[in-house]
């Protein structure tokens, strides 16, 4: 397998990632009212941080949340404070798959730094000004009382989901070689491009 053609390889796995992300984010989602949209991306946010840690992450998370609201804006508005909260949800797990821990030790603690910064930090004050431009709710009352009840099962929910999906899923993306046994795929490209460049020192020995 050529470099050229890992790198297509590579590529392609990218933006099947970004797109399963979009149409997650765009149909699978429930309408509540007086809320908005909950979405259930962070499975597919954080199975990606891992598979292509935080660099390619962050561009994940970003193009999935315009390409998401491109297919289905909702009425909205593209915020681009919310891409930069989707693009933290695949970077932080890619950031903490590098940690040495268990994987479903990495994985709740992927789930509680994203709840707090993404969810709670950047979601809300934004989701906040949205709805109430005037104030006549407080923050504290909306964080409290409307939001985090709605978020906190949906959170459990998606943590619960990736538990239970994880290890299968490493498992068959690695015996696809997709991935390698820690399920990253970047190392896996190397690791297969050095496996398969011919050897050109004994190929010159058997030659002459």
């Amino acid at each position: 397998m050529s470099k050229s053609s890992l790198s297509v390889k590579k590529i392609c796995m990218l933006a099947m990632m970004v797109a399963l992300a979009a149409v997650l984010k765009a149909f699978v989602k429930i309408e509540i009212i007086g809320i908005g949209r909950v979405t259930f991306t962070y499975t597919i946010y954080l199975i990606a941080g891992f598979m292509f840690g935080p660099l390619y992450g962050f561009g994940i998370g970003f193009l999935a949340d315009f390409l998401g609201w491109l297919i289905n804006t909702g009425g909205l508005i593209w915020n681009p404070f919310t891409a930069i909260a989707s693009a933290l949800l695949v970077a932080i797990p890619g950031m903490l798959r590098y940690i040495k821990t268990n994987d479903n030790t990495k994985i709740a603690l992927s789930f509680l730094i994203c709840f707090l910064v993404c969810t709670i930090a950047i979601n809300s004050p934004v989701n906040y000004i949205v709805k109430y431009p005037v104030g006549d709710v407080s923050f504290w009352d909306y964080l409290f009382i409307e939001r985090l009840p709605v978020q906190i099962p949906v959170i459990l929910a998606n943590l619960v989901l990736c538990l239970i999906s994880w290890e299968p899923l490493r498992k068959a993306l690695y015996r696809a070689e997709i991935v390698n046994d820690k399920g990253r795929v970047a190392a896996n490209f190397y690791s297969l491009q050095a496996e398969t460049e011919p050897n050109t020192e004994t190929e010159n020995k058997e030659s002459q």
